[in-house]
């Protein structure tokens, strides 16, 4: 297993852990880092998943700053706990659940998500979100394979995760094919129940407005520290490279899957 150090810094698209130190500091001006806590509610309120939990016991694996856990909370009667690797992204989870005033329904936790979830098979949460965290818990089937134990029956996830277009040039084996990605789907204990994939405009505007961002902090990291500007435009090259992958080489998706009866 790679040391948490390395598992966080892969999972923000960095290439050294020596990375790892400056990453609040890159990314400090971005709070939804990945997933679109908009659309995993729309997904939860179309489905009527909250009507049907008096209460809705919501798990959010690599939580990041809290920007898909504390909406969550506020828009609907649910019980969060967020687990993150990086005790600065949970400060600042901790500070944001405040200023949202749900505080009372969100628990925030440093943990590595790969321990943490062997920890969690009572089985009580009715929704596990895993969104924007890279393949840290194995393949799209072995992922959900060790999350399914901490779900009630019938529980849901929220998976953001892409699979290779058709027209790909890309050879990485990070990234499966259409079939195999929904061939993983249907060997796995759950069932697809709604979907939403991301067009490339969508993309390529959020893409860009935290491209920027993070140049900018990178700017002045450089001026801070010009011994290590090597470092600082390696990891805004990896996240040109992954910018265009994402916008052109693979189809983005956020998925919702229900847990089969046993």
């Amino acid at each position: 297993m790679d040391k948490l150090i390395d598992s966080i810094v892969k999972s923000l698209d960095g290439k050294t852990p020596e990375l790892y130190t400056y990453l609040p500091y890159l990314l400090q001006d971005i709070w939804e880092i990945g997933s679109s806590s908009e659309q995993i509610i729309r997904l939860i309120k179309k489905n009527k998943i909250h009507k049907t939990y008096p209460e809705l016991k919501v798990l959010d694996l690599g939580c990041g700053k809290g920007a898909v856990s504390i909406p969550v909370a506020k828009a609907i009667n649910a019980k969060v706990l967020g687990i993150d690797g990086m005790p600065q992204f949970i400060e600042i989870a901790k500070e944001k659940s405040k200023e949202w005033g749900v505080e009372q329904s969100c628990a925030f936790t440093v943990d590595d998500i790969r321990v943490a979830v062997g920890g969690l098979k009572k089985k009580n949460y009715n929704l596990v979100v895993i969104c924007s965290v890279g393949p840290v818990l194995g393949n799209l089937i072995e992922t959900l394979k060790v999350i399914e134990n901490s779900l009630t029956p019938e529980g849901y996830v929220i998976l953001d995760d892409a699979y290779r277009s058709q027209a790909t040039k890309i050879k990485s084996s990070e990234y499966l094919s259409e079939k195999q990605f929904f061939d993983q789907i249907a060997l796995s204990n759950f069932m697809m129940v709604d979907s939403r994939t991301y067009d490339q405009k969508e993309m390529e505007k959020s893409d860009s407005e935290i491209y920027k961002k993070i140049e900018i902090r990178a700017k002045e990291l450089v001026e801070k520290f010009p011994k290590r500007k090597a470092l600082f435009e390696s990891y805004l090259r990896a996240q040109r490279e992954e910018n265009y992958i994402l916008e052109n080489e693979v189809i983005n998706i956020t998925l919702l899957l229900k847990k089969k009866l046993s």
